[in-house]
């Protein structure tokens, strides 16, 4: 995959590098997809694998970056782009060029025209991220007859965008699950909660944010657990 610098944000997406004018038609089934190569191609009878170029497509995408600073402390530029081709982009491996210049490789998914497509194109050294914790605080809450155990966990991540130009971010934070309804989990900064949203997938705290030329971003984050006195908790990251 490649980006190009022009008036208009394009994604250049090439199957195998194929040249523009080369047109193939694909024949689709219930189950499958035929492209059919209309040009001659010479195929070694050597047992290696070989690839024959199918079509260089270009694709309209808006571009943003994803910051996890719990997990990583990068910027992840990935493209929105929409598959207006009539080609279905089977699964593989990608190759990321910027500036004709290779960055990373990254997984392809299987996709079907018309369908909406999100492609990590790899890390921006241009966007600076800092991720301070603080100690956890525990505590106590409640009366005499009933108190709960508390404990707080906080952190700032802090954003810098060193690019001459306006970028759009998203930030994601973990906030903790618990099926027991006597454990209560409540987030207390941002207090404004305009500022975020959280996702129905995997509970994440998520902020949009748009930074500015050289715009420096603070953002506080922290949440209470609270839990009976005679519970004890433990949060356990579930990888998937």
């Amino acid at each position: 995959m490649k980006k190009e610098k022009k008036k208009r944000d394009s994604f250049s997406g090439d199957i195998d590098q194929l040249q523009s004018n080369n047109i193939v038609d694909v024949s689709q089934t219930p189950m499958c997809a035929t492209f059919p190569i209309s040009r001659p191609c010479t195929i070694h009878s050597d047992a290696k694998p070989h690839k024959v170029n199918i079509a260089n497509i270009q694709l309209e995408a808006e571009y943003e970056y994803v910051v996890v600073p719990s997990l990583s402390l990068y910027a992840y530029l990935k493209a929105l782009t929409l598959n207006s081709s009539p080609f279905i982009l089977l699964p593989g491996k990608m190759s990321i060029f910027i500036d004709n210049f290779f960055v990373s490789s990254a997984d392809l998914k299987l996709t079907s025209p018309g369908e909406k497509m999100e492609l990590y194109l790899g890390i921006d050294g241009n966007i600076k991220v800092e991720h301070t914790k603080t100690p956890q605080q525990h505590g106590k809450k409640g009366n005499i007859l009933k108190k709960n155990k508390t404990r707080t966990v906080a952190h700032i991540t802090t954003i810098k965008n060193t690019k001459p130009e306006t970028i759009k971010i998203t930030v994601l934070e973990q906030l903790p699950t618990t099926k027991d309804n006597k454990v209560r989990i409540d987030i207390l900064q941002p207090e404004n909660k305009e500022e975020y949203s959280i996702t129905e997938r995997h509970n994440l705290v998520k902020w949009d944010l748009t930074m500015d030329p050289r715009e420096e971003k603070k953002i506080p984050f922290s949440y209470i657990i609270e839990f009976p006195d005679n519970k004890r908790i433990e949060v356990i990251e579930k990888k998937e």
